[in-house]
């Protein structure tokens, strides 16, 4: 009984000691700062209790690690807002909307019919500072920032790059993978920030087949003879606002949060 009580006790210490720090967004509006220890099928194991996934609107990592993946993957397939590298932060809700009519209403698409989204912030900080942390948001959300950066103008305050995350379509029979593709700038100025993000595929896991929003989204293409929305179409609907969320959620937070010098 000892023994059984020793090993009960050491495995409580790992799992503390090797939980994942995170912020959640609950479906009431509340953020709690929480411990993952692990997680179940449909719920988070953490130093608070389980917390069932149908409680959480979003969540925010401290960092990125990669041998978290299957865990980011569960999250997604939820259909949660997952980012990264944040502060504990969430930005408020915001509702996309289609300024073309051949286009589906609840997508950001332009006049043109092109998917693009770009926002101007407030935030604390000079133009050099905030610079810094979207530099930072590009290292801490992309396994390799070297390779993600394409325009780097310190001079101008200027971040380019081209990223992509995984999104997963749920289907009724499964989970279908793709990767959202897009671009990401990101410029800065005393107080605040612009990001604009643009050039959006979608890229088949599985056969490597690459679509663009207008062949998922556009009126002729996502509703029936019916009328009615395409299984499939509203699928990638639903994925691509979360995917967005996301990538709005880190890019936010990441801007938002100060520089922590005693790190140096």
């Amino acid at each position: 009984m000892k023994r059984l009580i020793l090993t009960l006790m050491i495995v409580f210490i790992a799992s503390l000691v090797n939980a994942q720090d995170a912020w959640i967004q609950k479906t009431d509006g509340s953020i709690v700062a929480i411990g993952i220890k692990a997680m179940g099928s449909d719920y988070l194991m953490t130093d608070l209790g389980n917390i069932s996934f149908t409680e959480v609107k979003a969540i925010s990592f401290k960092d990125y690690d990669e041998k978290y993946d299957a865990n980011y993957k569960k999250l997604k397939e939820a259909s949660l807002i997952v980012s990264y590298g944040g502060d504990g932060t969430f930005p408020k809700a915001f509702a996309f909307e289609s300024l073309n009519p051949n286009y589906v209403d609840g997508l950001p698409f332009n006049e043109e019919g092109t998917m693009e989204f770009s926002e101007v912030i407030e935030a604390n900080g000079t133009a050099d500072e905030l610079y810094i942390r979207a530099k930072l948001y590009f290292a801490d959300n992309f396994k390799s920032a070297q390779n993600v950066i394409q325009l780097d103008d310190k001079d101008n305050r200027i971040v380019v790059g081209k990223g992509w995350s995984s999104m997963y379509l749920n289907l009724g029979l499964g989970d279908f993978k793709l990767r959202l593709k897009f671009t990401v700038k990101i410029q800065t100025r005393d107080g605040r920030y612009k990001y604009d993000i643009y050039d959006m595929s979608f890229e088949s896991i599985e056969s490597s087949t690459e679509t663009y929003p207008h062949d998922w989204f556009s009126k002729e293409s996502f509703f029936n003879k019916k009328g009615n929305p395409r299984n499939i179409n509203e699928a990638y609907k639903r994925a691509t606002i979360n995917e967005i969320e996301s990538l709005r959620s880190g890019i936010i937070g990441a801007l938002n949060k100060p520089i922590n010098k005693s790190d140096w």
